[in-house]
């Protein structure tokens, strides 16, 4: 397991805690690992609070409970005392002063004095539920409010495992199985052996299915599916009411992507497949009106903010979502304290299934649900099916390849194919400079962004339609994206985006980029306005409309306009995170490693920007910052896996 990873620490933070640390009687302690960026202004500040409550004074446990309280913000749900610690500077060389700062020797000796202290208690039970602001399980050390949440969800999880929904006309799913997964007759349907198939047969009789599988491997074919199978088992136990669905992701890019995948070709799925999974008195008409009538929507939307209560949600377990089957896409994204919302507001009933890749990313709050659930083992293991047979990468694809290596952490081996010129799907850029993009790399960015730039300043063409005009200008403009892993710095999101702006600038006439809104320029939304209807993650361009400047969104089939005035928080991208990239593809994506490794680049981050990519991948870097990341293996300290496996902390 690798070394807790840190976020960065600005110099003012770092100042700030020194001082609030230093000043502080109880925490001066704690000074040296605040130089060490263990620590931000807060964790002394919060232990230094609680300590002085109820006279907590040692030194060692106050240590603890900052790691507790720090765990959070660096996407742990607890700290786990016995593993691995944050990385503190280096042993001096022998004759020098100690370091200092240094975690405790003797780990089990400091466990036993956390669990001493009154700030600290075992998990609560019926008989003790008083509750303390620390709880320690095992040698996993949670602040209250994260071992609640965990408890929580894991208690409703196992709860759906004891809930059997079975299908109310077996030969009917059999029937359906065969259709729409294209089953040999002969085939048995009691044991199925494609993982396809047995997803589509759990989903249909479980109210907990857990499809995970990366790009391309048919998870959407699948629950589009496994759809069809519960609209019909329900046209025959319910005829008089329709089926309610609801689609679900963490962001609105990502829920838009799921209804599209659920309606694309579906005029041959409907011919070809659908047909013989029909109950009687429907038709294939009947099932189109259904599946196009559903609205995908982020699962806060889903949830339905509170604006009496900030943070809150209006459906919990005392007035939950109005939905038979909830089918939530991405799921990787998602952090502990959302889905712990999402599970509680669902009634036991209501058929849950949760889709997405367990080898991205893990959400940028605390937890990692998707890989937890994937790893628990036990009584889950019946609830998860992983396929693994991409239908996008094929045995000879590069990105495929390439992608595999990432996730093996091979560095070397993904660096040879990306060199190998024979490979038409796959390139490597080296990078020299932290400070300036290479003459290729450069003219890249401007090859893949021009298109978009040129259609929108040419305009329509004859009697071209403006719905149809603005699809094209925003579908040229997401054929490409550039992908980066920071924000900041030359080769992060800002600088990129000023050199492709100035790039741009100097070979496309109209476009002028300025402070504030211009013609031409990309714009991603930051932060959900329930109030304008746009949310975080989604995407449109600055045009001119009517002799005023206007933003326009793709919604479905048809386009959204907006004011530059009421935009939401946004951002130009011409570059984004890989962490924003989530739940996107790109037919040539781009990804541009940092010029130094350091812990945010990890074999996560890399496998998730390259499976951005449909149909071509250009990676940027260097071949040192390539391995490094890959050899640097995210790990979040979570008790999920465990709690739902049964298995003892």
């Amino acid at each position: 397991m690798s070394a807790i990873q840190l976020a960065p620490v600005s110099p003012a933070d770092r100042a700030h805690a020194r001082s609030a640390a230093a000043n502080l009687t109880v925490t001066a302690h704690l000074t040296p690992f605040v130089d060490a960026d263990v620590f931000d202004a807060l964790e002394p500040t919060v232990v230094d609070l609680v300590g002085r409550r109820v006279g907590e004074h040692r030194p060692d446990v106050l240590l603890g409970l900052a790691l507790a309280v720090r765990a959070p913000r660096h996407g742990h749900v607890c700290v786990d005392l016995l593993g691995e610690l944050p990385e503190l500077p280096e042993l001096p060389e022998a004759g020098d002063a100690p370091p200092a700062a240094q975690w405790p020797a003797d780990r089990p000796s400091w466990v036993a004095a956390i669990a001493s202290s009154p700030l600290v208690q075992p998990p609560p039970t019926t008989e003790n539920p008083e509750l303390q602001p620390f709880v320690l399980s095992g040698s996993r050390l949670y602040t209250q409010r994260c071992w609640s949440d965990e408890a929580q969800l894991a208690a409703a999880l196992r709860a759906r495992l004891d809930h059997v929904s079975p299908p109310s006309d077996v030969p009917l799913l059999h029937q359906g199985l065969r259709a729409l997964f294209k089953m040999d007759p002969a085939a048995s349907v009691t044991h199925p052996i494609d993982a396809q198939v047995c997803a589509g047969a759990l989903a249909a009789q479980s109210t907990l299915a857990v499809i995970t599988g990366g790009p391309g491997t048919g998870k959407t074919w699948t629950v589009r599916n496994v759809l069809t199978l519960l609209w019909a088992q329900h046209a025959v136990h319910h005829p008089d009411r329709t089926l309610r669905v609801a689609l679900a992701a963490p962001t609105g890019k990502a829920a838009a992507r799921v209804k599209e995948s659920l309606t694309d070709g579906l005029a041959t799925f409907l011919k070809e497949q659908a047909a013989g999974a029909l109950p009687p008195g429907r038709t294939a008409e009947h099932l189109e009106n259904f599946l196009n009538a559903l609205e995908a929507r982020t699962v806060h939307r889903l949830l339905r903010i509170d604006p009496r209560r900030p943070g809150r949600f209006r459906h919990t377990a005392s007035n939950p979502v109005p939905a038979d089957v909830v089918v939530v896409d991405e799921t990787s994204m998602l952090d502990l304290t959302l889905m712990t919302r999402l599970v509680d507001a669902l009634a036991p009933s209501t058929r849950l299934i949760l889709l997405g890749d367990h080898n991205q990313l893990a959400s940028v709050e605390a937890g990692s649900v998707l890989a937890d659930l994937c790893s628990a083992g036990g009584r889950l293991d019946a609830s998860v099916v992983k396929l693994t047979e991409s239908r996008r990468f094929t045995a000879d694809s590069g990105i495929g390849a390439v992608a595999s290596a990432c996730l093996d952490g091979d560095g070397n081996g993904a660096l040879k194919m990306l060199q190998d010129d024979s490979r038409a799907d796959i390139h490597w850029l080296p990078l020299n400079s932290a400070s300036r993009l290479s003459p290729a790399l450069a003219q890249l960015i401007v090859d893949g962004y021009r298109p978009y730039l040129d259609r929108l300043f040419a305009g329509p063409v004859g009697d071209e339609k403006e719905v149809a005009f603005y699809k094209d200008v925003l579908r040229k403009f997401n054929k490409f994206r550039v992908l980066t892993a920071h924000r900041a710095g030359s080769l992060g999101v800002r600088g990129l985006v000023q050199v492709t702006e100035a790039l741009l600038a100097r070979r496309v006439p109209r476009l002028n980029p300025r402070p504030g809104p211009y013609e031409g320029q990309p714009v991603m939304v930051t932060r959900n306005d329930y109030g304008v209807g746009r949310y975080n993650g989604d995407i449109g361009i600055v045009v001119m409309r009517d002799g005023a400047l206007s933003v326009v969104f793709p919604e479905g089939e048809h386009l959204a306009w907006l004011s530059p005035s009421r935009l939401p928080p946004h951002e130009t991208v011409f570059a984004m995170t890989i962490h924003k990239s989530q739940g996107s593809e790109f037919e040539h994506t781009v990804v541009v490693l940092p010029h130094e490794s350091g812990p945010i680049l990890s074999r996560e981050l890399v496998y998730t920007g390259i499976t951005r990519a449909k149909d071509l991948l250009t990676v940027a870097g260097r071949p040192d910052v390539l391995r490094a990341g890959l050899k640097r293996k995210v790990e979040r300290a979570t008790g999920l896996a465990e709690a739902l496996s049964g298995a003892p902390a």
